[in-house]
């Protein structure tokens, strides 16, 4: 018999699950549940967990976990599309919230990662859920890591709020950046018992004020917020969220139970299931509708391919004239640069410094590294030696009256978009070259990976486009596209 059938089995005649729609405590804590949902509670061996369950018995499972501080209303708009889809969703009040309850007084109020994943796991077991997709973010999104990492064989797909999360805590013992450290105020905040009384006295008023400082684009009012804080009255509440956040760090030990998981996630083993990884940036889309534009506003595309034009009469400065269409892509690979060389000076400011964890050297001693430093450094210094050169070449040309030729705008183009992908090869060398913390949210260079990768994909980048437009004008043929 596998060993966790063996569980299974075990669990189902010792500590016989219990499902049940919630009536007393849901009423005492007046939870809302998501529109078509029911609260249910299912008994595991250390918890009797709340979870709303919404869609058909039948349907492919979806876990959804929240995080810090939050609860299930943070999916409410993501349940209803699920449930079209046919799916089922079960959205469960993690330890600490809601009418989640410990069924012992002796087992140690324990906010730790490895919890966190065994709870999800405890759960399907009670469910009979043999595998489910997962979502999470923030806690629940490591809780999802930890049991796609410890427990593949449980896990179809996860879909993660800024990616893989469980923690290197051996790693949290170095400093960070100051600019790091400052996000993580509330962090060191909760590390003192000043913190700990803080957080008690004040938890509806704390836990509101970090919606706003990590939300801000995020326009809620004060009957949003309340439904999810009236979760926060939970009675282990303080304690889970104190305990999380000393343990992560090493201050606190963690439950004797967990400490074999939490031997294994020290290893920051991988996630092997399908991933889909979300980073909110606050960025805005604008759209902008019944607007009339008149035509004196409005210029042709071939208007502006190089040399005077419809506007020169107003503005006629060279900047102007130059080839817009064909030095567009300047304007995004500038952007690609400007990654890339942060992604260098980080990975210089920190290697100087960073030793290994096996060896005790300092990694700046590595060949290693500093070979993949001057290969990142020579492409950005490249980079911006080709850019720099054909903007004063395209300048020099129309501030000398002449109008940059068919072959001039062409390798314009390729140049953009070649310089756009050795960019990002300059920011993906020193990612590989970090290691495994380099996939951290705290670290700058998961950020550089995704932007630059995110700029490279637009389309006056694409290379095979514009490097086959390239080819064609330079083997007389005629360009498929306006330069």
């Amino acid at each position: 018999m596998q060993r966790r059938e063996f569980i299974t089995r075990f669990g189902s005649a010792t500590f016989v699950p219990l499902l049940w729609p919630l009536t007393t405590q849901a009423q005492q804590m007046n939870i809302i549940t998501a529109p078509g949902a029911t609260l249910k509670r299912a008994r595991t061996k250390t918890l009797e967990i709340a979870y709303e369950d919404s869609g058909p018995e039948a349907g492919a499972p979806v876990v959804l976990m929240h995080g810090f501080p939050y609860d299930p209303r943070c999916f409410d708009e993501v349940v209803p599309r699920l449930v079209a889809a046919g799916c089922r969703t079960i959205t469960p009040y993690i330890r600490g919230y809601g009418p989640t309850r410990f069924l012992s007084a002796d087992t140690p109020r324990s906010g730790q990662q490895a919890a966190m994943g065994k709870d999800i796991i405890d759960l399907m077991d009670v469910l009979n859920i043999p595998s489910a997709t997962m979502g999470g973010f923030d806690w629940g999104g490591r809780g999802v890591s930890v049991a796609a990492a410890l427990w593949p064989e449980r896990v179809r797909a996860v879909v993660l709020g800024n990616g893989y999360s469980v923690q290197d805590i051996a790693g949290n013992a170095n400093p960070r950046p100051p600019a790091q450290e400052h996000r993580s105020w509330y962090q060191f905040y909760f590390h003192t018992e000043r913190g700990r009384a803080g957080l008690a006295a004040n938890r509806k008023e704390f836990c509101k004020l970090l919606w706003q400082l990590w939300s801000p684009n995020f326009k809620f009012d004060d009957a949003r917020y309340d439904r999810t804080a009236i979760s926060f009255e939970n009675p282990d509440f303080v304690d889970i969220v104190i305990h999380s956040y000393r343990h992560r760090f090493g201050y606190m030990p963690g439950d004797p139970e967990l400490e074999p998981f939490e031997q294994r996630l020290a290893k920051l083993p991988p996630i092997k299931a399908p991933a889909i990884v979300l980073s909110g940036t606050g960025s805005k889309d604008v759209a902008v509708e019944d607007v009339f534009v008149p035509e004196y506003r409005s210029v042709a595309v071939k208007q502006i391919t190089g040399g005077p034009n419809p506007g020169s009469a107003v503005n006629p400065s060279v900047l102007y004239q130059l080839p817009a269409i064909s030095l567009f892509a300047f304007c995004i690979a500038g952007v690609s640069l400007g990654i890339a060389q942060g992604a260098i000076e980080y990975f210089v400011e920190t290697m100087r410094s960073r030793t290994s964890y096996y060896t005790g050297r300092n990694l700046a001693d590595f060949v290693t590294v500093q070979v993949h430093l001057a290969e990142a450094a020579a492409i950005a210094d490249a980079v911006r030696a080709v850019l720099l050169g054909d903007c004063d070449e395209a300048t020099r040309l129309v501030g000398e009256g002449e109008i940059p030729s068919l072959d001039h705008r062409a390798r314009y183009r390729r140049d953009g978009a070649y310089a756009a992908t050795l960019c990002t090869k300059a920011v993906d060398v020193l990612f590989q070259a970090t290691g495994g913390g380099a996939i951290y949210a705290r670290n700058p260079l998961q950020r550089a990976f995704r932007d630059v990768h995110a700029a490279n994909a637009h389309y006056v980048l694409n290379w095979d486009i514009n490097g086959a437009m390239y080819g064609r004008v330079a083997l007389g043929l005629s360009p498929d596209a306006t330069l």
